[in-house]
């Protein structure tokens, strides 16, 4: 019920983007919907399995085919289809904590003049309250967490349609507004205009297809042949009424010009205009429980993901143990730490929703691939389908496969590096791509240390895993060093200029010394990591010797330069860690070299 609310981060922006237009976009968007959570109602309710993530994850799971081979590609690729769709709901918990800031700060004189670093410790406290009315109203089952938003979604969804529809009793909606501003004005429809139109619906369609929430249980009813087309095409309905309603009557009562004054909180001005400063108070509070509703629905059904993912060896399997009303709670914890990292990068809601829309694009054309392979897989063939999508479904899938991996994120990473800069656009894909080392390494951790375990790859046996372990850390403080200046330069490699620092000479080329140092030691460790059965001492002194370098040298320059940018405090905290654990992978090898030493000369 609380889907609807997900439209309210994406207003602004996809408004300012493409004017009136937006209104069709939001429509089509929630229409492509139904050809996406049709088969994904087939696939979870033959199968039992969970949504998107845990369809793609059961039909690619192949182990006989992969028996005896060093890499379970299938394992592989659902479990990657699975990160990404877990990448696309984890956001969701920062964004709305964001917007339910940015609402107070827009209505509530109290919380006016904050600004910078302040601001994001806002959000942080208003972050912890959030997460911690979720933890308690969930630690005792999902069931709690359901009639809690249940609740809120009943004194939400009412409220935001009066809201947006009382300026018509008011006078204050205005048909002209999108008559006449159908489209940015000097609109030509050029190659680059298409890719925009395309990363638009791409960040709607992170909002308006979060209906499949309603075949995500489909082998839970009574009876799946009627129960789940009834549940999808109700909710389906229901999106396309509330979608429409929204955009529709939100822009003829703004327009384009109050949109860009309202900026991010953009109900707020036609909020006053209902109701006046009390009674619009009331509105913006109402709104904000529905998007601490939106949240629970994310934290929640993202940390039984979590928990489905460790269970096969696709994530630490820390994350797979419940307390004792079997909620997992370690999954939740995880939650909330990279929604509190998400928040302190001091990015807004839209850049964090733009972003983790690349995820989601990813996981429906996964899952699309992942019908139609239900469709012809031999070991599919005499499994019953308590339901059965019509016969239009299976073309339906074929089409949203292409169009999401060959329109819509090329259209998404161009709305991106328009709006946000090539920066995003690298995160954005690293966030999704780097998931596929951090498997393989999850996969020769659970072989070392969990034998019984079926692995996604084959690794040898390794006497001494913890200083490799450690090694494989390391890239991760050598990662953040040389991402730090990569995403701080703006002249090139050789202009050094990104801190504003004057320097000349040496002192100048500090930054890219420790970018290259940064950048050796992931190259080192990564080759350490795949030294068959030990840790090799050499490659481990040397990384040691150029994190120790790289840093003092970090150090220096703080010293020298007369100011600094933040990047080099992010560096500098990345060669730190670097430094720590090649430190204790140092150490960790000799000693293993000295007890084997000794044990060869007793024998």
């Amino acid at each position: 019920m609380g889907i609807p609310i997900l439209i309210v981060p994406s207003l602004c922006d996809l408004s300012v983007s493409l004017w009136a237009m937006t209104i069709l976009i939001w429509v089509f968007s929630v229409l492509s919907g139904f050809l996406i959570n049709i088969p994904l109602g087939e696939l979870c309710a033959t199968f039992g399995v969970a949504g998107i993530g845990g369809s793609i994850q059961h039909v690619y799971r192949d182990d006989e085919k992969y028996k005896g081979k060093k890499l379970n590609t299938g394992r592989l690729i659902g479990s990657f289809g699975a990160w990404a769709y877990f990448a696309t709901w984890v956001p969701v918990i920062p964004i709305f904590t964001i917007m339910t800031g940015d609402y107070l700060f827009g209505y509530f004189e109290v919380f006016y003049g904050l600004d910078g670093f302040m601001k994001t410790l806002f959000y942080l406290f208003l972050g912890a309250l959030i997460y911690g009315f979720i933890i308690l109203s969930g630690r005792k089952g999902l069931e709690g967490g359901a009639k809690t938003q249940l609740i809120l979604a009943i004194i939400t969804i009412i409220p935001i349609l009066i809201i947006v529809m009382f300026p018509i009793i008011t006078g204050d909606f205005h048909m002209e507004y999108i008559t006449d501003e159908l489209v940015p004005t000097g609109w030509q429809w050029t190659g680059n205009t298409i890719l925009m139109v395309l990363g638009c619906f791409t960040v709607a369609q992170w909002s308006a297809v979060g209906w499949e929430t309603a075949a995500t249980y489909g082998a839970e009813y009574k009876n799946p042949g009627k129960d789940v087309p009834k549940a999808l095409i109700a909710c389906g309905l229901m999106c396309l009424f509330m979608y429409f309603v929204i955009s529709f009557f939100m822009y003829g009562t703004l327009g384009i010009d109050g949109i860009i004054d309202a900026g991010a909180a953009t109900l707020i001005p036609i909020a006053k205009g209902d109701f006046g400063e009390i009674g619009g108070a009331v509105a913006v509070l109402l709104l904000i429980a529905g998007m601490v509703m939106i949240i629970q629905t994310a934290f929640l059904g993202s940390a039984r993901t979590i928990q489905i993912m460790a269970k096969d060896g696709n994530l630490p399997l820390m994350f797979a143990k419940t307390n004792k009303y079997g909620v997992p709670m370690v999954a939740m914890y995880f939650e909330v730490f990279i929604g509190f990292v998400i928040i302190l990068t001091g990015i807004t809601a839209s850049q964090i929703l733009a972003v983790s829309a690349l995820g989601f694009s990813i996981a429906i054309g996964m899952c699309m691939m992942a019908f139609i392979k239900s469709r012809h897989d031999p070991r599919f063939k005499d499994v019953e389908r308590v339901y059965r999508a019509p016969r239009w479904a299976y073309p339906g899938a074929w089409f949203m496969a292409i169009f999401e991996f060959f329109f819509m994120i090329p259209g998404l990473l161009y709305y991106v590096y328009d709006l946000m800069g090539v920066g995003y656009v690298f995160i954005g894909i690293a966030a999704s791509l780097l998931y596929i080392p951090c498997w393989l390494v999850l996969q020769w951790w659970n072989a070392q240390t969990h034998p019984e375990l079926m692995t996604g790859a084959s690794f040898m046996k390794d006497q001494n895993p913890r200083p490799k372990l450690y090694g494989v850390l390391a890239i991760v403080g050598a990662s953040i060093t040389f991402l730090a200046f990569l995403g701080e330069w703006t002249e090139g490699i050789i202009g050094i200029d990104m801190m504003g620092s004057s320097l000349e000479g040496f002192q100048k080329m500090v930054p890219l010394i420790t970018f290259v140092a940064g950048l050796a030691i992931a190259v080192i460790e990564s080759i350490n990591f795949f030294v068959p059965g030990r840790t090799s001492k050499p490659l481990a002194f040397v990384s040691l010797a150029l994190s120790v370098i790289g840093l003092v040298m970090l150090v220096l320059f703080s010293l020298w330069a007369p100011s600094l940018g933040g990047c080099v405090f992010i560096a500098a905290f990345g060669l730190a860690v670097s430094t720590a654990l090649t430190v204790m992978q140092v150490i960790g090898a000799m000693r293993f070299s000295s007890t084997s030493a000794l044990d060869a000369n007793a024998e």
